[in-house]
């Protein structure tokens, strides 16, 4: 049956569903935006009765307003009690209870550390989010099976594209935000959110000197910093986002080949699924392409 991603947002709920055919391409089976009208919430239910999907396994995507992101030293315990450790070490940097926290850890790759120092980053999000999530996907029928933060949907995108020793870099851009994420080996090295000036407009342009100003700090850090050659590849997605506004002095400035994610080139998509659909919903493809070995 396959896995369905949702993404849970402000302005609606993204739903995609991804079968995997090895060694062919995945199939997006379905995708569609869901937006929210008049306070009322988007008819998930209905949705997924429309497609049969009742009983498939889901794992749900938050945006990254709902969660923090944190960087932080690694105290040396085993794994099992890594987040317990980070829990009581990160419960001054959050701006509510730690009691009211729910908080995972994955740790940075050894080559990754700054200097000697192993480090981790810690996910910290509310716990009565979570619930109002899981409260909503019950009466739909699906089988929630994890929740993921969008860094991770967009590392199993980076998992389609050409594997290179160096790696790749996936930014995502949406109206006033960018994230960037460097993943090499299937495993996150860096991790960077930023302000940028970019409403998402189909007739917009990218903000090419602030957009490729922010790229450069984010990889000279991770070079200078975290001892890494620069990504070969950088793929850029989100709204408003097309091959036609990425200019030749923004792929100048920059040391690995900038280009927008070739969706239609990496998936086997649906018949008549448009790129603002597919925008829309990059969270929940990302979230559908969920991989139990690196879960």
């Amino acid at each position: 049956m396959g896995l369905l991603g949702i993404e849970i947002g402000a302005e609606g709920i993204a739903v995609a569903h991804v079968e995997r055919s090895d060694p062919g391409r995945p199939v997006l089976q379905s995708c569609r935006f869901l937006p929210r009208e008049e306070g009322e919430p988007p008819p998930l239910g209905q949705y997924i009765d429309e497609l049969g999907l009742k009983g498939t396994s889901c794992n749900a995507v938050i945006p990254s307003s709902s969660y923090s992101l944190l960087l932080s030293e690694a105290p040396k315990v085993e794994d099992s009690e890594l987040a317990d450790a980070m829990r009581w070490k990160i419960k001054d940097l959050i701006e509510f209870p730690i009691e009211e926290a729910v908080l995972d850890v994955f740790r940075l790759p050894e080559d990754a550390s700054l200097g000697t120092t192993p480090m981790v980053y810690v996910v910290v999000s509310r716990r009565s989010l979570i619930e109002e999530i899981i409260a909503l996907l019950e009466p739909t029928g699906v089988q929630l099976e994890s929740i993921d933060i969008i860094e991770l949907a967009l590392r199993n995108l980076s998992l389609l594209c050409p594997a290179n020793p160096r790696g790749l870099a996936m930014v995502q851009l949406s109206p006033g935000a960018g994230n960037l994420n460097v993943i090499r080996e299937r495993q996150l090295y860096l991790c960077r959110r930023f302000d940028i000036d970019f409403s998402g407009g189909l007739l917009d342009p990218l903000p090419a000197n602030s957009l490729a100003l922010e790229l450069q700090r984010s990889l000279d850090y991770y070079e200078r910093q975290m001892g890494q050659e620069p990504p070969s590849s950088i793929y850029l997605c989100g709204e408003g986002v097309s091959e036609d506004k990425v200019s030749d002095a923004m792929q100048a400035s920059l040391v690995g080949e900038l280009k927008v994610l070739p969706l239609g080139e990496l998936m086997v998509l649906p018949d008549g699924c448009d790129e603002l659909t597919l925008t829309n919903c990059i969270g929940a493809i990302g979230g559908a392409l969920r991989e139990k070995e690196v879960a």
